[in-house]
Order: C-alpha cells, then sequence, then structure tokens
C-alpha cells in the first residue's frame, strides 16, 4: 500500500484495512490501484485465517503477476550489490556483508571460531551483522532473523561441547532479542527470552565460576520485571525484582566498578516503579532514593559521562513525579529543578530524544509550580518548553514530536483557562488540534484520535466560557464523532 500510495497514509496494524482504501479512492502517483492488487491485499487483511495466502511466497508471485499486468513487462530480480569491505561503514570488520547470507553450516563450530575475527565478541554487536543494502538494520523482521541465526547456531555448539565463551554469547544474544521481541510488541516472548538468559547465566555463575556473572543475571530479572508491570503482572514483577537486587548483592568486590552501580541504581529504579503501583509509597520512596544515590557512588571519570547525567537527570525526573503523584508538591518541584539542571548540563544536548525530555521536564516543572501557586515562575518554563519545541519542529516533524508538543499546547491551554484566560486557551488548544489533525491524516492511529476528541471537548468548553453556545455544539459534535471513530 504504501509503496503504491508514495506515502503512508495510515499506521498499518488494526489500521490496515482502512489504508486499502485509499488504493480504491484516492488519486496518487499511479492512479487507482488494480482490483487485482485490492484483491490480494483484502485476502491478506482478511479476518478469516483461511481466506490469507498461505506463505508470503505466494503473496510475491501474485504481484509479480501484478507488475506483469501494470507494465507489460516481467518484474526484474536483480542480484543484491556486493559490498566491498574496506568500504563499508561498519566497524565490525571485513567479512560483515557474507556472515550470515553466505555462512556455511555443515559445521556451525566454524562460524564460531570466525567471530573473534569479526567483532569483539564479548561485546557482540549484533546489529552490526546485519547485511548493508539487503537487510536494512532498522527493520524488526532482519534483525529477529540474525538474533535467531546466531542463538541456533550458539545453541547447536553449546549442545555438542562445554563452551563457556559459547554460553556468555549466547546470553547477550537472548537479551537482545529480548528486547526487540517487547520493542515489537511481543512481551510475552521477551519475558521467555530473558528466562532462558536467566538460565544459561545461573549455570555459567554455579557450575563454571562465572561470578562475575552476577550482574548481567540482575539485569536479566530486571527486565523480566519491567516487562510483567507492563503487563500489569505486578506480583510476578515484584519478585523478579527481588531477585534482581539479591544478584546485585552477591556481586564479588573486585567486580564492582561504575557499570555496577550504574545497573544498580536501574534495578533500584525498576523496583520503586513497581512498588508505586503496588501503593507501597514510602518503600517505592526508599527504592528511587536508593537508586539515586547509586549513581554518586560511580567513581571518576564515569561519574562525568553524558550517560551518567542523563541517568542522574532521569532519576531525579522519576523521584519528582513520584512526589507529584503522592501530593507532595514543594518536594516535586525541587527534583524537577534538579532534573532539569542535569539535564541542561549533559554535552552536546542537541538529539532530538534529549530535547523532547528537555521541554518534558519543563512541563511537569511549571505544572507543579502553578499547583503552588507560582504563576510567573511556571510561566517562564512553560514558555522556555514551548521555545524548545518550536526549534525541534522546524528540524522533524516526526510524530512522536509532533504527538509532544500537542500534548505540551493542550496543558499550557490548562494553565491559562485556570487564570480566567479562556481566550488565550482557546488558541493554544487551537494549535494542539492542527498538529494533531496534521499527524492523523498521515499516521491516523486509535491513539491520535483519542486526543483529537478530548481537544475538541477542551475547544466546547473555551467556547462556551466565551458565549459561543453554537460553536461549542459544533465542536461536541465533532468529538463525538472522533470517539466513534476509536470504537
Amino acid at each position: 500500500i504504501y509503496m503504491w500510495l508514495g506515502e503512508r497514509k495510515w499506521d498499518l496494524g488494526p489500521n490496515g484495512a482502512m489504508a486499502l482504501n485509499h488504493l480504491k479512492k484516492e488519486s496518487n502517483k499511479l492512479g487507482v490501484a488494480p482490483g487485482s492488487l485490492i484483491d490480494l491485499l483484502e485476502k491478506c487483511l482478511s479476518n478469516e485465517p483461511s481466506e490469507r495466502p498461505l506463505t508470503a511466497l505466494m503473496v510475491a508471485e501474485s504481484l509479480k503477476d501484478i507488475y506483469r499486468e501494470v507494465t507489460g513487462v516481467e518484474f526484474p530480480l536483480p542480484d543484491p550489490p556486493e559490498i566491498d569491505p574496506s568500504t563499508s561503514s561498519s566497524t565490525a570488520g571485513p567479512g560483515r556483508s557474507s556472515l550470515v547470507d553466505g555462512m556455511k553450516l555443515e559445521d556451525p563450530r566454524e562460524l564460531v571460531k570466525r567471530l573473534p575475527m569479526l567483532l569483539d565478541v564479548l561485546s557482540m554487536d549484533v546489529d552490526s551483522l546485519i547485511p548493508e543494502v539487503r537487510n536494512p538494520p532498522d527493520t524488526f523482521t532482519d534483525d529477529l532473523h540474525v538474533y535467531l541465526f546466531l542463538e541456533d547456531i550458539l545453541k547447536k555448539v553449546a549442545a555438542v561441547e562445554v563452551n563457556e565463551k559459547v554460553m556468555r554469547n549466547l546470553t547477550i544474544i537472548l537479551k537482545k532479542k529480548a528486547w526487540l521481541l517487547f520493542d515489537s510488541g511481543d512481551p510475552d516472548g521477551s519475558i521467555e527470552s530473558h528466562r532462558e538468559a536467566v538460565s544459561a547465566i545461573e549455570e555459567l555463575i554455579l557450575w563454571h565460576g562465572q561470578d562475575d556473572l552476577w550482574r548481567d543475571l540482575a539485569s536479566n530479572y530486571t527486565d523480566m520485571a519491567f516487562c510483567q508491570n507492563h503487563l500489569g503482572r505486578l506480583d510476578a514483577a515484584e519478585k523478579n525484582i527481588k531477585r534482581a537486587m539479591e544478584a546485585m548483592k552477591n556481586m564479588p568486590e573486585k567486580h564492582k566498578g561504575g557499570k555496577y552501580y550504574y545497573d544498580f541504581q536501574n534495578v533500584m529504579g525498576t523496583a520503586a516503579i513497581i512498588q508505586a503501583r503496588l501503593e507501597k509509597f514510602d518503600l517505592a520512596t526508599e527504592s528511587f532514593h536508593k537508586a539515586r544515590k547509586m549513581l554518586d557512588l560511580i567513581p571518576e571519570p564515569l561519574n562525568t559521562d553524558n550517560k551518567v547525567i542523563a541517568a542522574k537527570g532521569h532519576t531525579e525526573f522519576n523521584i519528582a513525579t513520584h512526589y507529584d503523584k503522592t501530593g507532595k508538591h514543594e518536594k516535586a518541584v525541587v527534583h524537577f529543578k534538579n532534573a532539569l539542571e542535569f539535564q541542561t548540563s549533559i554535552e552536546g544536548l542537541d538529539k532530538p530524544n534529549e530535547q523532547v525530555f528537555l521541554a518534558t521536564i519543563c512541563l511537569n516543572l511549571a505544572i507543579g509550580l502553578a499547583q503552588l501557586a507560582k504563576y510567573d515562575q511556571a510561566l517562564k518554563i512553560f514558555q522556555r518548553a514551548e521555545g524548545i519545541y518550536d526549534s525541534q519542529l522546524k528540524i522533524s516533524r516526526h510524530p512522536y514530536i509532533v504527538r509532544k508538543y500537542a500534548h505540551f499546547l493542550r496543558n499550557f491551554g490548562f494553565f491559562y483557562n485556570e487564570r480566567e484566560n479562556p481566550g488565550k486557551a482557546k488558541e493554544l488548544a487551537s494549535r494542539s488540534l492542527e498538529l494533531m489533525l496534521e499527524i492523523f491524516e498521515k499516521h491516523g492511529s486509535i491513539e491520535f484520535a483519542q486526543l483529537i476528541a478530548v481537544l475538541y471537548q477542551d475547544l466546547a468548553s473555551y467556547e462556551e466560557q466565551l458565549g459561543n453556545t453554537e460553536i461549542s455544539k459544533k465542536y461536541i459534535g465533532l468529538a463525538e464523532h472522533y470517539n466513534s471513530w476509536t470504537s
């Protein structure tokens, strides 16, 4: 659908059928799509599994027939371009392009022997193994192909000989695969992959004396707890985060360095989030502060590293958010200010995600100041966040940035409305709505439609306060329209 239209009209997933409608009714670079293409895609999107094509190969063959129908020529199938390792942008070393696609697998141990020549095995940058051009590294499917390939090879080797290096690398692959599965919407698959990594690490610790792996064990338990928290399985999450804390405490002194304390703060921070969701607020407060103290234990020069400074900012933000949710607004403001100080001290603070987080800190700080009736200070912080978003929007109109800006403008509107200025609140809500309609048109999703419906409700309230009853009724109708769309 994307290739035919020449642009992405909808995010796929639950909106795939809506995306298909554009092929039937909209003008585009190639005109209205032929019925054969529409028929094929309708079968692919059928709710009945029996009506869908059985394999991707069948879809590919059908698409080749449609290509011939549209163009009058056979679909060309050129060989993938050869990659000269000497000109590759990768740091993985020569042979990268053939590692996966060209490896003969008569004896899987041959691959393990070759790995040290291609990359630092202990760091195992699996993403760099994906061949350029053939498998763009920004796709989940191709990344997963490589993870599964290496997992299979390493398991085969581990099955025929005891090899501690192979098992270590297997645990790294399983952890990377787990995060890929989580990011692609499969938290249960992620938990299972982490569980396999835990079993392998425990074997290395208990039977092979690898006592430097307690931190890795804790990291996998923490990730499992994170996934379970995401799924609402709080009791299971709490059990695993306790296991993570025990593993960190078992780490021998000789292996405790800067990375140890950095990872320990991640364990404690995750524990605090889970405890807060279980309404164990005092325990959560204690855990949040322990997480923050861990970062101060990181020795020089690592304690001035941007990654550590950013972690301090995020930890301060989490503490502030926790205090805000428990009604301790004065303490929340103190920690939001700390978070702002750390975030602005990061060298080269120019990445979009860092700028958006900076604006998010400003938004929360401004709301906190307004709750303490410090309106002049709040206004300055609101305006600072607005300036950050304006500058980022000039660089990129990525849906994430646009949505975050729209959310900010809505909250800025609340600030003015509470200050009895519904006219300014209306102006900000209108700007927010304009941004959301923009990304809804290009990347329509239920989440976007829900926010649009809420913004129309806000506008209806502001128009009612301004005495514009008919316009208010119109906006209520539009809010109902977008709410019905989401259902």
